[in-house]
């Protein structure tokens, strides 16, 4: 029998969840990626294996896509009972999310108009709790958990009421009380630590792997930008992941994405062998790549109503890509290349990725054979 828990703490980024979750045990994953900036193309990759650039996220929609490879329908195919929880209102039933799980059930959470709890609080992890604490595992069972406290408006009990940020000033920087919004995620993503220490020792007691992980980082003022509107900073894209089971410790320094997390879990109810996950992925990589797919049209419309020009606000419109290897992380910002030094990686190739579809990458004729191997390293086949 194996029991498989994968907990997603939306938002938070990696170097806040070094300060804050530092007492977490199993095994350390220091060079993860995370393939996009925002929740739906980086749950494409979660929970399908797929890369964040699938057709039916491109357009930042946030339904689900439809084939056989989601996670909780291999896991029913096998046996496995599955369990989602979510408190994200993209993974939700809303879009389709809650199918392939046996039970779905939707936590407390924060939604994009500002929908709360009764109390005006977000309960998630409590919630949650109380749910695992009666849920039985008698057999093969998946579960997956999203939990938002760290999501913005970073409300907590007992916290002052949070400053307002809005998307455009997210994307133009100018949002009135940066400090106040700053103090208010360190102190969502402490109180989530808090509050998470039961529900991990429950799901220990319950589960033989659990996977932590985030969709996704946030900013906080960097380059002028907050949230998670727009780009590839390291800060949106670099995310932590711990995977506790008996005998899983120590700290791996290799180069994983969030598909390794699908490849991983998949491969446990997949395969004869039940021996603990190695999370390398495929033992080929060389790369990790990262995608944004420029802000959404609705967003383009409000920032149509401000002092920025047409080319800024068109330049935030395009696709742009990042490139991680072993040792660097290279990616666009506008026009703009930005980031370390990645082996044979520069502003031609990443211009072809952003610029070609997914699936068609491969039918550019005019394309340097030399480019054409590095795009079919970086997954396009």
């Amino acid at each position: 029998m194996t029991n498989v828990a994968l907990i997603i703490l939306d938002t938070l980024r990696n170097d806040i969840f070094e300060s804050t979750f530092d007492w977490l045990p199993g095994r350390k994953y220091t060079r993860m990626f995370s393939t996009s900036n925002w929740t739906v193309p980086a749950h494409v990759s979660l929970l399908f294996g797929e890369q964040a650039r699938h057709p039916e996220c491109f357009e930042r929609l946030p339904n689900i896509p439809s084939n056989g490879d989601y996670l909780p329908v291999v896991a029913n195919q096998y046996g496995c009972k599955t369990v989602g929880l979510s408190a994200n209102s993209f993974i939700s039933t809303d879009f389709g999310w809650a199918e392939g799980f046996d039970h779905f059930h939707e936590l407390s959470r924060w939604a994009p108009w500002g929908k709360r709890d009764k109390e005006g609080k977000k309960t998630s992890a409590r919630e949650a709790l109380d749910l695992v604490e009666r849920l039985s595992v008698s057999d093969d069972t998946f579960l997956y958990i999203n939990l938002m406290e760290v999501h913005w408006p970073y409300t907590t009990p007992g916290s002052p009421e949070v400053p307002n940020l809005n998307p455009v000033d997210s994307v133009c920087g100018t949002v009135p009380e940066p400090e106040e919004l700053r103090d208010a995620y360190e102190t969502a993503a402490n109180e989530l630590s808090r509050r998470c220490r039961p529900l991990l020792e429950e799901l220990q007691f319950k589960f033989d792997y659990i996977f932590v992980t985030s969709d996704h980082g946030e900013l906080l003022g960097e380059y002028d930008y907050w949230a998670h509107e727009y780009g590839l900073h390291p800060e949106l894209v670099r995310v932590p992941l711990h995977v506790i089971g008996d005998s899983v410790s120590g700290t791996d320094h290799k180069l994983t994405n969030l598909r390794d997390i699908y490849s991983s879990i998949r491969s446990l109810y997949t395969t004869s062998s039940r021996a603990h996950p190695v999370l390398t992925g495929d033992q080929r990589r060389r790369y990790c790549l990262t995608e944004c797919f420029g802000v959404s049209d609705d967003l383009e419309e409000d920032l149509q109503a401000t002092d920025k020009s047409s080319s800024w606000i068109e330049t935030h419109k395009q696709p742009i890509v990042g490139v991680a290897d072993q040792e660097g992380y290279i990616y666009q910002h506008l026009d703009e290349i930005k980031g370390s030094e990645v082996e044979n990686i520069d502003r031609f190739v990443l211009n072809e990725i952003a610029l070609n579809d997914f699936v068609d990458v491969k039918k550019t004729e005019e394309m340097d054979e030399n480019v054409r191997e590095r795009l079919e390293a970086l997954g396009y086949r």
